[in-house]
């Protein structure tokens, strides 16, 4: 390669600024120019005013109590930050730029430079840029105004007809002005639709497991330099894969130098066994300054989620060339003084993808995913943002680390939570998990006036190159819930400016027109030609809420319910075929030691409004319907903690076993949700403080590439062996029914193989050759349990069990279990459990901390043992605070022991 003109980006951040708050309509003059005045207090990056607020002492925090609800005050008033650009005494090249760059600025804000008017701005899904004099310059003084999130806006007459129509639909109030209060009084999810207008996530201003507590602030503000001639961008888009193994690429660069030759270098994965480790080749940049060539690589390391391979990152290097030499292409990486950006080297992946809409020989169209040619079962969640005030990028690495550890191939990004960041992103390609990004549109129709409409576009332009460099990008929707919640309102889709235009013109033109190669499909749940709507069962995604909810919202039903508890249950789920599950949930609560962080003692009771408030969900009582009908009615703060874990274990266990069951049929099942923004009663399988809730667990074991899962219907128990994995799976299976008290009724074998993506039937049991069957359709009775366990097939997989009826029908004993620790060192422990009697959810703590463990939440039969290797930092030496908890049902008390060392 020859070497390159320097083409760098050099990023000074600033460290320090001071903000103050004031009524709206105060103008800049009438600031107190005094800094050091008691007016103003000292502010870091990144910048959030409640975070600022409750560190200076000014709040107590938002997340305690009902704290959130009283700070709506925050919401009316402007926020004000000051700080000083620094001078520079460098000269600059011609035509090189220096600029004020403003990342994540939240939201509707004006910025003066030095007392004049500099910009505008009011989308955190862009930056914003301002030029700054060429150097040497400075010091220059800046003040940005961030005025009330929703202040002087109308709420649109379209989205406020919608959202009325649904609260009516709903049960709920819209107020007559559309939600013109800024204090917080408005819960989000059809109560302001106002908030169309803010291109922020819209769960900032309350949702159903959220508190309305938009934020305000900035995440950075830098100094960037630029010289005239670089690298704005590069990208490698794969075309297609040969037999033998040959990948077709396109190398593209984009560059402020037309005619300029573009160097490109790939270096292979290390590890790679190809003998050529770099491949190299060149262009010339045309008119508009894009370098494009095209190259064949032999014996590609492919990049695949991590259940077909291994997710290979190869090192792309783009650099303008001339007599000068190369451009360093690294970065500075010590985190001293300025930081060297040449936007010139990335990782990427070679992979193709692709939504499969051909007919399936069924007479219905197929939906499914298909990396590398091969086809996907998508076992996954929708992920939230991690934080409702302030995105921590290492703890959205953590998530995205628990769900591979959770057996997830996929991460939906819900379109109420904005875009993926950086770090997700990044996490994601290393660790083989594909992304399925929502625009950021959800639950309400949109406004398409131009200059709306100039802006969404602006947006997609800069986000849809973001996320296609990435090689984990499965699939961008125009957005969430949008086209479903206007058909239930309006009873058609007929085109409109109410978003149509937006989810089926403008999104996909552009996305065409940046990453053609990226699938799109219009929103989620959405369907075509299905006589239910776009949340039918027959194409498509869909959202599963006939469980929680209890209505009628596409899937069959054929059973009579006696209650709502029953309604909203998830046996449910056995009547649901549809193609693909991209939401379903069970609400529980955080993790004990979670909450007790944030309720105060006193209000860890039932009917305590502060821990009602953490169920943001009306009405608030559903989980309770539900759990009469499966564990029983908790009384205490404890047994609520432990019954609805439960029960949201139980019912994603049911439910992702039953979509499972249906492979190829169903080719997706994505868990409503991974994670929480607050530490609440959501329906999260991680809590806030990323502690793993006993569903957590129950969804890792249902998630393995190949189960074993038993069906008990019309009569027949049926033992199915479903196989997500492209290779024919053998197995051999070690059954067993036995009663509660550990009574041994029937053991057997079972030995056979699954089809690659799909499932078989590999054992039955019908209830007329027994002397132990239920009343009705069911083989089991109440008293009964089904145990499967792997016999040493070729094909691992983990153990399982069904129980013959709901929780609080089962003759469960006060358990008896025997924990001993068997060897430790440092971080890691191995331990054993024997069970004396029937135990369910077996969990191992370390005092209040979560550990890692390669299962935990266990069920053990009587006389059964098990030994687990756990992790946690500093275990050898914390071994005297491990403890070792089981479900027992509300007016039991608690089972808990300390293992033996």
């Amino acid at each position: 390669m020859r070497g390159p003109v320097q083409t760098t980006e050099t990023i000074t951040p600033i460290e320090g600024a001071r903000f103050t708050g004031s009524d709206p309509a105060v103008p800049p003059s009438a600031l107190d120019p005094d800094l050091g005045g008691e007016d103003w207090l000292d502010a870091g990056f990144p910048f959030e005013v409640h975070d600022a607020l409750h560190r200076a002492q000014r709040i107590d925090h938002p997340y305690v109590a009902e704290n959130s609800e009283q700070l709506g005050w925050i919401q009316q008033r402007a926020w004000w930050l000051r700080t000083t650009i620094p001078a520079t005494d460098r000269e600059t090249g011609p035509g090189a730029e220096r600029l004020l760059r403003m990342r994540g600025l939240d939201l509707a804000a004006t910025l003066w430079l030095d007392g004049e008017r500099a910009a505008t701005h009011a989308s955190l899904y862009r930056d914003l840029e301002i030029p700054l004099p060429a150097g040497p310059d400075g010091p220059h003084e800046l003040l940005i105004r961030i005025d009330p999130p929703l202040w002087g806006l109308e709420a649109p007459q379209g989205p406020l007809d919608t959202a009325r129509r649904l609260a009516r639909a709903m049960g709920r109030d819209v107020p007559d002005d559309g939600g013109d209060s800024d204090d917080g009084d408005v819960q989000g999810l059809f109560g302001d639709p106002r908030t169309v207008l803010r291109r922020k996530p819209v769960v900032h201003f309350g949702w159903d497991f959220a508190p309305r507590l938009p934020s305000i602030g900035v995440r950075a503000i830098e100094v960037v330099e630029r010289t005239e001639r670089r690298v704005l961008g590069m990208r490698l888009r794969t075309l297609g894969l040969d037999e033998d193994g040959t990948a077709e690429v396109d190398l593209i660069a984009r560059t402020t130098a037309p005619g300029a030759r573009v160097d490109f270098e790939l270096a292979r994965p290390s590890g790679s066994a190809c003998s050529t480790a770099v491949l190299s080749a060149h262009a010339i940049s045309d008119e508009d300054g894009e370098a494009r060539t095209r190259l064949r690589i032999p014996a590609a390391d492919l990049w695949w989620p991590h259940d077909l391979g291994e997710p290979h990152l190869h090192t792309l290097t783009a650099a303008l060339s001339d007599a000068a030499g190369r451009a360093d292409a690294t970065g500075r990486a010590d985190g001293a003084g300025p930081a060297d950006v040449t936007g010139l080297t990335r990782r990427v992946g070679i992979r193709t993808i692709e939504l499969v809409r051909e007919d399936a020989g069924d007479g219905h169209r197929a939906f499914h995913l298909a990396v590398n040619g091969t086809r996907v079962f998508a076992r996954g969640a929708s992920i939230v943002p991690d934080d409702m005030l302030r995105p921590d990028p290492a703890r959205e690495r953590r998530l995205a680390a628990l769900a591979r550890e959770a057996g997830m191939t996929m991460l939906r990004v819900w379109g109420g939570g904005g875009y993926a960041g950086d770090a997700l992103l990044d996490a994601a390609d290393e660790l083989g998990l594909l992304i399925w990004q929502d625009a950021p549109f959800a639950c309400s129709d949109q406004v398409e006036s131009a200059d709306f409409l100039a802006e969404v576009e602006a947006e997609i332009r800069v986000q849809a190159a973001r996320l296609a460099d990435h090689p984990s990008l499965a699939l961008l929707t125009g957005g969430n819930e949008v086209l479903a919640l206007h058909e239930l309102a309006h009873g058609s889709l007929e085109h409109g400016p109410w978003g149509w235009h937006i989810v089926r013109e403008l999104i996909p033109r552009v996305l065409a027109e940046i990453a053609p190669e990226v699938p799109y499909w219009p929103n989620s749940p959405y369907g075509e030609d299905d006589p239910a709507g776009v949340n039918g069962v027959a194409d498509g995604d869909r959202h599963a809420w006939e469980v929680w909810h209890g209505l009628p919202l596409g899937a069959p039903d054929p059973d009579q319910h006696a209650s709502f508890g029953e309604a909203a249950h998830f046996r449910r789920y056995r009547h649901d075929t549809g193609r693909f599950i991209s939401e379903f949930g069970i609400l529980s609560a955080a993790c004990a030691p979670t909450l007790e962080q944030v309720i105060p003692r006193e209000h860890r009771r039932l009917d305590s409004p502060v821990l009602r408030s953490r169920i943001r969900d009306e009405p608030k009582d559903k989980a309770l319907a539900i759990l009469d009908v499966e564990t029983g009615v908790p009384r205490t703060f404890a047994e609520y903690v432990r019954t609805t874990q439960a029960l949201q274990a139980e019912g994603m266990k049911y439910g992702i076993e039953h979509y499972r069951r249906q492979e190829p049929w169903t080719s997706g099942t994505l868990v409503w949700q991974l994670n929480e923004p607050w530490p609440g009663i959501t329906w999260a399988l991680v809590d806030h403080a990323l502690r793993r809730k006993q569903a957590f667990h129950a969804v890792r074991r249902a998630f393995a590439p190949v189960i074993a899962s038993f069906e008990d219907s019309e009569g027949v128990l049926r033992l199915w062996v479903v196989n997500s994995t492209p290779e024919l799976a053998d197995v051999r299976l070690r059954v067993r029914l036995e009663r509660a008290d550990g009574t041994v009724l029937l053991e057997d074998e079972a030995a056979g193989s699954a089809p690659a993506h799909g499932a078989a039937v590999l054992w039955t049991l019908p209830a007329s050759s027994t002397a132990f069957f239920a009343e009705g359709p069911h083989v089991l009775d109440p008293g009964t349990i089904a145990w499967v366990e792997d016999a040493g097939g070729s094909t691992r997989l983990p153990a399982n069990r069904l129980l013959g009826g709901a929780l609080k029908d089962l003759p469960l004993p006060f358990p008896d279990v025997r924990p001993r620790v068997l060897e430790s060192a440092g971080d890691r422990a191995r331990l054993r459990l024997e069970a004396r009697t029937l135990a369910l959810g077996l969990t191992v703590t370390l005092g209040a901390d979560d550990v890692q463990a390669e299962d935990n939440a266990i069920d053990l039969g009587a006389g059964r043992v098990r030994d687990l290797e756990i992790r946690a930092p500093r275990l050898h030496s914390r071994l005297d605070e491990l403890l070792v908890s089981a479900y027992t049902p509300p007016g039991s008390t608690a089972a808990l022991w300390t293992p033996e060392t």
